[in-house]
């Protein structure tokens, strides 16, 4: 009788051990297929970068509120005036002095965008 305890929990915890090698097993298997679901997603995304003109010079990001500088160039609204109030005078795409801080929206990008 003192003997069939031990056994029994013995039993148990092997059991209960298999059941987590199993368990880890398929956990790795599953992880190991997601990072290779994300490389080849970062794969394509990477193969799908936005044209150019859709993206500010100034903040690397598409545009929301696209406007023509002097320039003529088109950056983010709010990324040129920042640009502006920090009394830079110059185009950020060239860097030649610009004629005048005057911006207006370039509703040709902006309907690309959207």
């Amino acid at each position: 009788d003192d003997d069939t305890a031990p056994a029994a929990s013995r039993k148990v915890l092997e059991d209960a051990f298999e059941q987590s090698a199993q368990n880890y097993s398929h956990f790795e298997e599953t992880l190991s297929a997601h990072r290779a679901e994300l490389k080849r997603l970062r794969n394509i995304l990477a193969q799908r970068r936005p044209p150019d003109a859709l993206v500010c010079s100034i903040s690397h990001e598409i545009m929301a509120d696209p406007h023509m500088a002097a320039d003529g160039h088109t950056y983010e609204k709010e990324e040129i005036e920042r640009w502006f109030a920090m009394g830079k005078r110059t185009s950020p795409r060239t860097g030649s002095e610009l004629t005048n801080t005057s911006l207006f929206p370039n509703y040709a990008i902006k309907s690309m965008i959207e």
